[in-house]
């Protein structure tokens, strides 16, 4: 077996991108199990609604700076979806939102999506260790499906202050 290669943390501007996405506030030990069911209503519309034209899976994390809501008592409010080339009409719990758009500091995880924890600490140390603040917000764009998992590329990307 290959040892994963380092994560390369970069800074970069993001244009937003368009998703149909469906939403839900998650403590710890209901994040996980939350993600398939939210990309299953998201996928029924798509394929209710004829939609062909269709982009890569990206989840959200909506947090706030300074603060770690998964741990809070209010919980994190996440988005899983999909791209999409226009904003669609909300049905049920699926509705148009889109990403973060401004610099954010990002970087590539290769491999298992269990091992995703490993790409989001490399950018949150490296963005402390560089003096950068992170405005909240988080999302993992999920390349094209591999049996082979270490074939798997998510993108991992936080939006930084402006301060």
């Amino acid at each position: 077996m290959r040892e994963p290669m380092p994560y390369e943390v970069a800074i970069r501007q993001v244009a937003p991108r368009t998703l149909a996405a469906a939403q839900a506030r998650v403590k710890p030990q209901t994040l996980v199990p939350s993600i398939r069911p939210l990309f299953d209503q998201v996928y029924k519309y798509l394929n209710e609604a004829g939609v062909k034209e269709r982009g890569l899976n990206v989840i959200v994390y909506w947090n706030e700076a300074g603060r770690n809501l998964l741990e809070s008592e209010e919980g994190l409010v996440v988005e899983a979806g999909v791209e999409v080339e226009a904003a669609m009409p909300q049905e049920g719990r699926v509705r148009a939102v889109a990403t973060p758009a401004g610099r954010v500091a990002s970087t590539v995880n290769v491999g298992r999506y269990d091992q995703m924890g490993k790409a989001h600490e490399a950018v949150r140390s490296w963005c402390e260790a560089q003096g950068l603040s992170l405005a909240g917000p988080n999302w993992e764009v999920y390349g094209h499906w591999n049996d082979d998992p270490q074939q798997l590329r998510t993108g991992v990307f936080y939006l930084l202050s402006n301060s």
